[in-house]
């Protein structure tokens, strides 16, 4: 998911860096971006949402990969 992050929009990209990589609160990273406390926290909501789908399509991948094993495994 984060090596897709050149392809997400300028504002969410720099949003994220300052605050999932450099730990800025969203208070801060408004300030330092000059953007909104409202549009920060869309941004790093939605950052958030894409990491819970990436987890859960991960769990759904591994979960499908495990049936597979345990079908071949059968008699």
């Amino acid at each position: 998911m984060i090596a897709r992050r050149n392809s997400w929009a300028t504002t969410r990209r720099r949003v994220a860096v300052t605050c999932v990589l450099h730990g800025r609160s969203l208070r801060q990273a408004s300030r330092e971006l000059g953007i909104s406390l409202h549009a920060v926290r869309r941004h790093v909501e939605a950052v958030e949402a894409m990491v819970v789908a990436f987890r859960e399509a991960g769990a759904e991948a591994r979960s499908a990969v495990e049936a597979a094993l345990a079908e071949g495994e059968r008699p």
